[in-house]
């Protein structure tokens, strides 16, 4: 008789032989100082007397957990309104230091820095993440996804902290000094954090170091999070926060005419508790001084994609965010007024949205393309979601969704998610949705394409109702030399979801992922990747339509170099035309040899359908895209170009050429101070923009901004330089945080 126990004891132990040593999370208890240190970096208050003392003992990158070539040491401290950390970050060598002056809130994570990730709650997979280089430029960010090996993922954050640096011969310190205030935690008589400390060095090689444990083949780096604790029930008094801001702008069009305009707003925040949290907004501030930066936009069938940068939606935007982009919060183009709240207990979070609309948009999805709409019609939304950890980090959520459109239309969607970890290395997710859509009645607005009909139902608003669904599956395996992951996503002809981004539906795919891991550490190669991938793409519940085949091979060189080569082979069909053995070669690389030059771009060529030809064809493609980014002192300089070439496969004309075009140069004076020129052109709208801007942001939420943006029109048949002016305006933004 076979011992099953026996060989279930061996599997679980091939399958776990990546971590070979068990590594205890570290522990440290903060220290309590009567009066607050001034954050300059030079660790001279004598208040760090009563600090707690650390050292980043571990090497994770590219060592597995071997001694640092150099020290760093942490001090740990508290009073009534701040915790505070500082250290001393040795070096043997300070002309290899990298570091860059930059403007705040930019991301400076390619040069030396400091990291510190601290989750108030502990059995919650995310956390605060507070980072400084030796210039003390600041970064912050919110992280979750498990980090190391998990699909992680980060949002901007802007927390009011302080930081403040030193460069000596033989080491750079820091001071960080984090207000309560900025942090939500549980009231509870002691406070037990998650901790992480990090240190990059980038040199030859990128070093990496840590206070907490994080080795090789251990799937989520919040793993052996380290303990802080805070032997006291913190009392912080924050009752409400106000933010005014004011834009005036002088326009001028084409014609000479001038004309005024401004924006007034104000948005804020009412503490319930200290984890019960309303915001609410009145013409809540769009955060755009500039247009969002032009992407190629020939040649394709769906809608065009745009970060969200307004603050009012960035704060807490990954309670929100699930495997299928049903929440897409730029779908709320132009709210009149906003609130959201959110709260947070041990094992649940909460959070809801409500706004009214006064532009309303679609991205209207179909089998084969999807369209976005702009209009003038009112909308109000609404967006429920909670989530409940179970075990560890595994999680179950919910999503409901409403859009109720001042004609007479809807649309409304339930959702159900969650995450499961298991058997250490294994991670499971998963999301079910149904949808329930009525349409508006206005042909004019979206009139009929029957290519676009789907089941029984036209694609025009014509008032029609009807009722999708969609589904999203994932298994994922992760160690140290063996990635695997195994996705099965479907969304019915039906679905679609008015607060969401989804660019096709009535579709199937199945795919399935297989990377390794091989660290080398020599021949200037530390890691060499080799992948696979499989997908099939069906109808919903139907016939197969595409099957696409690629290898992929990834080098992580020296001197913060990556490259990556890849080979695609796609058998595809598009308006009911097949098209075979459509190869794709990409090549990707960035690289960092020097502090203050950084060089990316890829390259595509291979062979593409032209989707807008009457039968559709195919051509043969050449897309390079190149960013060149150089920091000297204060000044930063960044050029950016991409072209996408496609010629039809027989007679060799050129169909399409469009080029992107994209310059901009930082002067940055202080930390706070900071100039900026920016030019963009796009040859598909033959439209040259440039952009000026004097910033002053004395805080993260207190700003002074002046400046001007100047459009310029190419007409076809005119020279090289020849442009024509066509608007111009002149702006002025005063934003002001008021806190008690």
């Amino acid at each position: 008789m076979i011992n099953l126990r026996k060989y279930k004891i061996l599997f679980l132990f091939f399958l776990n032989m990546g971590v070979a040593q068990i590594y205890k999370s570290p522990e440290i208890i903060a220290g309590k100082t009567s009066e607050s240190i001034n954050i300059d970096g030079y660790l001279d208050d004598r208040e760090w007397k009563n600090a707690a003392l650390c050292s980043l003992c571990y090497e994770f990158e590219p060592g597995n957990m071997v001694t640092p070539e150099v020290k760093t040491e942490i001090l740990i401290c508290y009073d009534n309104e701040y915790i505070y950390f500082g250290g001393i970050c040795y070096e043997n060598d300070m002309s290899k230091l990298r570091a860059t002056r930059r403007k705040p809130g930019e991301n400076h994570l390619t040069d030396d820095n400091l990291m510190i990730s601290i989750n108030t709650f502990i059995n919650v997979e995310e956390e605060y993440v507070f980072s400084v280089n030796p210039y003390g430029h600041q970064y912050d960010f919110y992280e979750g996804g498990g980090g190391r090996m998990g699909e992680a993922w980060f949002e901007d954050l802007d927390f009011i902290w302080k930081a403040g640096t030193q460069i000596f011969d033989s080491c750079w310190t820091f001071e960080i000094a984090i207000p309560f205030k900025s942090l939500r935690f549980p009231s509870t008589e002691i406070q037990v954090w998650r901790l992480g400390l990090k240190r990059y060095r980038p040199r030859d090689v990128d070093y990496y170091y840590s206070w907490d444990p994080q080795p090789h083949g251990v799937f989520s780096s919040f793993s052996f999070r380290g303990r802080l604790y805070i032997n006291e029930h913190l009392i912080i008094t924050k009752q409400f926060e106000f933010l005014p801001y004011f834009v005036g702008e002088i326009k001028q069009d084409s014609s000479g005419l001038l004309s005024l305009g401004k924006r007034i707003g104000v948005s804020g925040k009412y503490y319930f508790t200290f984890n019960n949290v309303l915001d609410w907004a009145v013409l809540p501030d769009y955060s755009q001084i500039e247009s969002d930066a032009p992407q190629i936009d020939v040649n394709t069938t769906s809608a065009l994609y745009y970060e969200e940068k307004r603050p009012f939606f960035m704060e807490r935007k990954s309670l929100f965010e699930t495997p299928i982009e049903v929440f897409y919060s730029r779908t709320i183009n132009d709210p009149l007024i906003a609130i959201k709240f959110t709260a947070d207990t041990k094992n649940l979070h909460f959070g809801y949205i409500s706004a009214y609309d006064q532009h309303t948009l679609w991205f209207l999805p179909f089998k084969e393309a999807s369209f976005l709409l702009t209009s003038n019609y009112h909308s109000f939304s609404n967006v429920l979601r909670t989530r409940k950890n179970i075990t560890g980090q595994s999680f179950v959520g919910l999503l409901a969704v409403s859009r109720d459109i001042k004609k007479n239309g809807f649309s409304r969607y339930l959702g159900l998610d969650g995450k499961f970890y298991f058997l250490n290395n294994f991670t499971f997710d998963y999301q079910g949705l149904l949808t329930w859509n009525k349409e508006i009645d206005d042909t004019i607005l979206f009139g009929s394409h029957p290519e676009a009909d789907f089941s029984t139902h036209t694609s025009s608003f014509d008032g029609e109702e009807f009722i999708g669904s969609g589904f999203y599956l994932n298994l994922a395996h992760n160690s140290k030399h063996l990635n695997l992951a195994v996705k099965y996503t479907g969304l019915s002809p039906e679905f679609r979801v008015g607060n969401g981004y989804i660019p096709y539906n009535d579709f199937e795919i199945r795919s399935m992922t297989v990377n390794g891991i091989l660290y080398l550490n020599k021949y200037y190669i530390e890691t060499f990747k080799p992948g696979l991938e499989l997908t099939e793409k069906r109808e919903f519940l139907g016939r197969p339509k595409e099957l696409e085949k690629k290898i992929s091979f990834t080098l992580q060189l020296y001197r913060q170099s990556y490259l990556n080569l890849s080979y695609k082979i796609t058998n595809t069909e598009y308006k009911g035309y097949k098209f075979k053995d459509l190869n794709t070669y990409n090549l990707s690389l960035s690289t960092s040899p020097f502090q203050h030059l950084s060089l990316s771009g890829y390259f595509i060529y291979g062979r593409q359908i032209d989707y807008n030809a009457l039968p559709p064809q195919w051509g043969d493609l050449f897309y390079p895209s190149l960013r060149v980014e150089l920091n000297i002192k204060h000044l930063r300089l960044e050029s950016s170009f991409a072209r996408y070439l496609l010629w039809q496969n027989n007679t060799k004309q050129v169909v399409y050429d469009s080029r992107v075009y994209r310059q901009e140069i930082n002067w940055v004076f202080t930390k706070s101070l900071n100039f900026r020129i920016l030019g963009q052109y796009s040859s598909s709208s033959n439209i040259f923009s440039i952009s000026i801007l004097f910033s002053f942001e004395p805080t993260r939420f207190t700003l002074f901004y002046l400046g001007s943006n100047h459009t310029l029109l190419k007409s076809e048949n005119s020279g090289l330089l020849d442009f024509e002016s066509q608007d111009n305006s002149f702006f002025l933004k005063i934003q002001y945080q008021i806190r008690r």
